[in-house]
């Protein structure tokens, strides 16, 4: 593969894609410029432009008598060429925000040509995440090995959307799901997250961890709940039957040749009392047909008259 030729005049920037910063701060960004031709350029000068009224850019330098051919020696790359290095600071207002396209310029001054080229870097100025968890929030009994929920809100007071990971840790031999969560966290807002907890019968705590990230760094929120202790779970209390009739049963399957006598007791006052009851009964039926029986006419049968 042929290579290209190298131009007489030339050069290029480097620069990062895109730089992450927060109002309010001042940032530092490394740079610089490669004569990638056959000759130094001269006179040679950079501006920085696309950023909004009251951001504050210093180069440094922001001028080089020559802009030269620098070379490096790597037993990798062999001979290559080097960057003149320059810096770029930005200072941002403390309510600025938003994402801006920055162009850095270079040109030179000596030659009738004029040479001059550009490149573009992305400032992304956001605030920074504020979160905070709240606090655990569990039942006021815990019973072993019964499973409770536990709950916790991920407060946002930032101004920007926020990605966040939550893990509940709880003692070893406890049960948690689920153990972890992933979620967005609007602005200025909050989510709850509610877990369930199986405890054993040991003493234990439950943490809340949280983690997030921001300009590439990750950051971590905890939250510990109080010592919880695992109560035993009351045992219900037996219905018993009157204690009379208990005893009277318990005495008979205790005792069966006496439960059979009085069985028969019973029944022989039954059938006595049976046959008392019936023999008054037709005793007095009986009685009731005599007296009918006994009672004179009430009406007399007419006599014939004769003439």
């Amino acid at each position: 593969m042929a290579k290209a030729r190298r131009p007489m005049y030339g050069f290029y920037f480097v620069l990062p894609d895109a730089v992450e910063a927060s109002p309010g701060e001042k940032i530092e960004i490394d740079a610089g410029v490669i004569n990638i031709g056959w000759y130094w350029l001269h006179k040679f000068n950079l501006t920085v432009s696309g950023l909004p009224e009251g951001y504050k850019v210093k180069v440094t330098p922001d001028y080089f008598p020559h802009l030269r051919i620098l070379r490096a020696w790597e037993p990798e790359k062999g001979v290559y060429r080097v960057p003149q290095k320059f810096k770029i600071e930005i200072e941002i207002p403390e309510d600025s925000v938003g994402v801006f396209l920055v162009e850095v310029k270079g040109k030179e001054h000596r030659s009738w040509r004029k040479l001059e080229n550009s490149s573009t870097f992305i400032l992304r100025v956001s605030m920074p995440p504020k979160l905070l968890l709240s606090d655990i929030q569990l039942p006021e009994k815990v019973e072993e090995f019964k499973p409770f929920n536990a709950s916790l809100k991920v407060v946002n007071e930032g101004l920007v959307d926020t990605n966040v990971s939550l893990k509940l840790i709880v003692p070893e031999d406890w049960e948690v799901s689920p153990n972890d969560f992933d979620l967005v966290v609007p602005a200025n807002s909050s989510a709850e997250i509610k877990f369930n907890v199986t405890p054993t019968n040991t003493t234990g705590e439950i943490l809340a961890f949280a983690t997030y990230s921001y300009r590439g760094k990750e950051f971590n929120l905890t939250k510990e709940s109080p010592a919880i202790v695992p109560v035993t779970a009351p045992k219900p209390i037996p219905v018993e039957a009157p204690t009379g009739l208990m005893t009277l049963v318990d005495f008979f399957v205790e005792n069966p040749i006496i439960a059979i006598i009085a069985a028969i007791l019973v029944i022989i006052i039954v059938w006595n009392s049976w046959e008392i009851a019936s023999y008054y009964f037709k005793k007095g039926k009986r009685r009731k047909v005599e007296e009918a029986l006994e009672q004179p006419e009430t009406s007399e049968t007419p006599q014939m008259q004769v003439q």
